[in-house]
């Protein structure tokens, strides 16, 4: 039997897949007796005990990386211990021959691929990077709660104008240190501005209105006012800010309100809304 075959036989009998105990049997004593079978029933089977123990649905936080793979190596010394015991005594040499070198680097180099590249530590979802936004001077909360607060008509405009020139006019007389963006659109009308206070930074806020109620409120912020880690005034997590960084748009469109934010010009703009998300997208989004 060539030896593919037998790899592939060393697969089946891992995952309890050979029927025929005659079968079974044969194959044990050719791994028993092969150094090269011996070695790829190791392998196997350590992934796999390592894919049932340690594989789960959530993203592992980073700083457990470290943690996971001497796990992953301390599994694989106690699966290779546990199979050498059941091989006779004729090839007990083989232990220390497997963990020569030339088989212990391919075996590292194989588990660490298969951690880094494994949902486990795959790049997080939007929900996940969503679910990281907290606190009252996060970007991402604030525009969602003074979206609410418009819909609820606790939050009103200082400057009420469908003139984009006098709203960006407003935006600079009243202390936003940065050029804003105020386009207009087909489906929506420009219905004005407000600006907030953060630390003694002002900053953008404009809103627009559909035919049939609804609302589009944007929120835009410099760069340079953003950190993750509280050093500017405003905050927004790390896996966002690269997010965004790469030039994808975070959306969030399951609920009644849908959510975008994208980075553009070396600023970051938070649009939250409830109107048809297709249409956000081919309209409003491709004017930024």
């Amino acid at each position: 039997m060539k030896i593919n075959e037998l790899k592939e036989k060393i697969t089946a009998l891992i995952d309890n897949e050979i029927l025929s105990t005659e079968e079974k049997d044969d194959l044990e004593l050719q791994i028993n007796n092969n150094d090269s079978l011996y070695t790829e029933y190791v392998i196997q089977k350590s992934v796999k005990n390592l894919l049932q123990t340690r594989y789960a649905d959530k993203k592992a936080p980073a700083n457990l990386r470290e943690n996971i793979a001497k796990q992953t190596f301390n599994l694989y010394n106690a699966e290779l211990e546990s199979a050498s015991k059941r091989r006779s005594e004729s090839n007990n040499n083989l232990y220390s021959f497997f963990r020569k070198p030339q088989f212990a680097i391919p075996l590292v180099i194989l588990m660490i691929a298969l951690f880094l590249s494994s949902p486990l530590f795959s790049e997080k979802s939007p929900n996940d990077i969503i679910i990281e936004q907290a606190g009252m001077n996060n970007m991402y909360v604030q525009a969602v709660n003074n979206f609410k607060s418009i819909m609820k008509g606790e939050l009103s405009l200082e400057c009420v104008s469908s003139n984009p020139e006098e709203v960006k006019k407003y935006f600079n007389e009243n202390g936003v240190a940065y050029e804003t963006k105020v386009p207009t659109f087909q489906f929506w009308n420009l219905a004005g501005g407000v600006i907030s206070d953060e630390s003694g930074k002002k900053f953008a806020h404009q809103v627009y209105a559909g035919s049939s109620g609804q609302i589009l409120y944007l929120y835009q912020v410099d760069l340079d006012y953003l950190s993750n880690n509280g050093e500017q005034p405003l905050n927004l997590s790390k896996d966002l800010l690269n997010y965004i960084h790469d030039g994808k748009c975070l959306k969030m469109l399951d609920s009644s309100y849908k959510t975008f934010v994208w980075e553009n010009e070396h600023k970051v703009f938070a649009l939250v809304t409830n109107e048809d998300p297709e249409l956000i997208e081919d309209n409003f989004l491709a004017s930024f």
